[in-house]
């Protein structure tokens, strides 16, 4: 395989390599890895890794040795296809670990292995085919700016060698790595044991505020990295989080409980224990995390009502919807929705009515598709595209339209959810190789062969960490992070399992929603309805995502938002004294290596602990 780009010069044409076997090779490889560690930081952080970054400056060693831009952008183009759809995964599957056990899970026969891939690989080849036949009305008609694609378009044709970019987000990986591996390392024996570096930095113990702000610094290179490359865009998160421990804490603590009423919410509390400790104890599961999933409620709704108006563009751009010589041809594209369409259809029917099953499939996909294309166009207008929201509400969809199936809503959820992620992004990569030159239809056909890989190591990835360490509050990792509140009460074995808390942010939202609704939990209604409220109108600020960033912050603990804060403070007083030049050459590539790097070890970890996949 050596497909060839052309590219123009001053005496005619002349070939350049494009799509080559050595890239394709590397897209392969660095995919799975970069899926691997979206999973694990999507479930620890709701972020996920930065994909085409990464392959680009990597890639740009193929452009040493003889090689193109074209070929660069190939690799990113197939390594951030690999990966994008584990948001798709980490935002669903999860929910069904978390609302039942494994053994619950190995009582229901519709759960299979095959019904977890086909759910999640249909969505994510779905979602990359509806876009085919829209790329030349986005790119060439209404010539959308697609601020993600340019600026990949001219990471791309960065000029000089980018031997040093690549050293320093090699230099990251390993620090990183080695950071997370002291995490997990246990020295000395007895009461004297201890891991060589502290999961987390009691830095509300030296200021002497109370145990409930929760007031601690996570040790986390990967945390920084993330709130680094969101850069100021990140700062409502860290406003979110203040607001939720260090404002409305103090006030549910001082004005709202006492010690006369904490047990009617906390009913382990007796007269003499300590106040501060009991309040510790509920004020996250009991109302910071209530009302974050509120949150994410309220902001999906009014980012979808947002978007509404982008129907009109998409209802246009279906008119005008032609296949090309250069597009993939549009009669494969139906097949290929047509054949998605069946076999989800099998994987809903083994668990509803056949006529439910039409219902979901046929309602679902055109759901998939109108907010494939409502992401791809706000992406393409301001770079920020409303995929949780929509994907949040396509689950909730299907469990109405399945007769209140949570499994079933969970797997075409995951579809749904895959399809969004996947379609949007594709969109992106076009663009970049519309800009550069690249030939859309090899973009096309490389995106529709390796969409189907990355859900699969997502769903293993997923499947080996919940029996590892589990997801969620109820998970032994988040317990011992809830029995760890207090220093004094830490172990270092403590220590080391609260480094492998997964609280999977989205998916227990999921699983909270559903599990009211199908009466399987106590759905606290008041606290919902309020998130939702606030969610909605933080929405309406002119603040791209802030009603999710501040559902997120509400959700996880202080530690993890403050660190993430660091690291965009730190993003914008580089960027001031730096410049953005700096940024892009060492900033960019040391984030992404931290964060590839303790993805990777902390992955390592949580599989370690499963039975039989390291050993113990």
């Amino acid at each position: 395989m050596n497909w060839k780009g052309p590219q123009a010069e001053p005496g005619g044409y002349r070939t350049y390599p494009e799509w080559t076997l050595r890239i394709t090779v590397f897209a392969l490889i660095l995919g799975v890895l970069t899926t691997v560690a979206s999973v694990y930081s999507g479930l620890k952080l709701a972020q996920v890794v930065p994909a085409s970054a990464v392959a680009v400056m990597l890639g740009l060693l193929f452009k040493l040795r003889r090689g193109s831009i074209l070929e660069v952008n190939m690799g990113q183009i197939l390594t951030s296809t690999i990966s994008v759809s584990a948001a798709g995964v980490i935002f669903t599957i999860p929910a069904l670990y978390i609302m039942f056990t494994q053994e619950q899970l190995g009582n229901m026969p519709q759960i299979t292995i095959v019904n977890l891939l086909l759910a999640s690989v249909l969505g994510a080849v779905m979602g990359a085919t509806v876009i085919v036949p829209l790329r030349r009305r986005f790119i060439e008609i209404d010539v959308l700016p697609f601020p993600v694609g340019t600026a990949n378009a001219l990471l791309v044709r960065v000029l000089g060698i980018p031997v040093r970019s690549i050293i320093t987000m090699l230099v990251g990986v390993v620090i990183a790595a080695l950071v997370e591996w002291a995490k997990h390392t246990i020295v000395g024996t007895g009461a004297s044991a201890h891991s060589l570096l502290p999961e987390e930095l009691a830095l509300g113990d030296w200021l002497g505020l109370p145990v409930y702000t929760g007031t601690a610094l996570s040790v986390s290179l990967l945390t920084i990295a993330i709130g680094f490359i969101g850069g100021k865009e990140g700062l409502p998160f860290l406003i979110g989080g203040i607001v939720a421990w260090l404002i409305l804490g103090p006030i549910i603590a001082n004005g709202i409980l006492s010690p006369d009423t904490i047990a009617q919410f906390n009913p382990d509390f007796k007269p003499g224990d300590n106040y501060a400790e009991a309040v510790a104890a509920i004020l996250l599961p009991k109302a910071l995390r209530p009302l974050g999933v509120g949150m994410f409620f309220g902001a999906a709704i009014v980012g979808t009502l947002i978007a509404l108006p982008v129907l009109r563009g998409i209802v246009r751009t279906m008119r005008t919807a032609r296949a090309t010589g250069s597009e993939v041809p549009i009669r494969t594209v139906g097949l290929i929705m047509l054949a998605g369409m069946v076999l989800l259809f099998f994987v809903a029917a083994g668990a509803i009515p056949w006529w439910r099953a039409v219902l979901v499939v046929l309602i679902g996909t055109t759901y998939m598709v109108v907010a494939n294309m409502v992401v791809t166009e706000c992406g393409a207008r301001t770079g920020i595209s409303p995929v949780s929201g929509l994907s949040f509400l396509g689950a909730i969809l299907t469990y109405f339209l399945s007769g209140g199936n949570v499994v079933v809503a969970v797997f075409l959820g995951a579809a749904i959810c895959s399809g969004i992620t996947q379609g949007g992004d594709m969109m992106y990569d076009l663009k970049t190789s519309h800009l550069i030159g690249g030939n859309a239809r090899k973009a096309q056909i490389g995106q529709l062969l390796v969409a189907a890989l990355g859900p699969v190591v997502a769903v293993f990835t997923v499947i080996m960490l919940a029996k590892g360490v589990g997801f969620g509050a109820a998970s032994a990792a988040c317990a011992a992070a809830k029995t760890c509140k207090v220093l004094a009460d830490c172990t270092p074995e403590l220590m080391m399992l609260k480094a492998q808390c997964l609280p999977a942010p989205q998916a227990t939202a999921l699983a909270g929603i559903l599990g009211g609704l199908s009466g399987q939990s106590g759905l606290p209604i008041p606290m919902y309805a309020g998130g939702a409220l606030l969610g909605a109108l933080l929405t309406l600020l002119p603040i791209g995502g802030v009603g999710v960033l501040f559902g997120v912050a509400f959700y996880l603990p202080l530690s993890t938002t403050l660190v993430y804060g660091i690291g965009s403070l730190l993003s914008m007083l580089v960027k001031r004294v730096k410049g953005e030049g700096w940024i892009r050459t060492y900033g960019i590539p040391a984030a992404a290596g931290c964060i590839l790097g303790e993805s990777l070890v902390g992955v390592y970890y949580a599989l370690q602990t499963a039975s039989g996949i390291f050993g113990n």
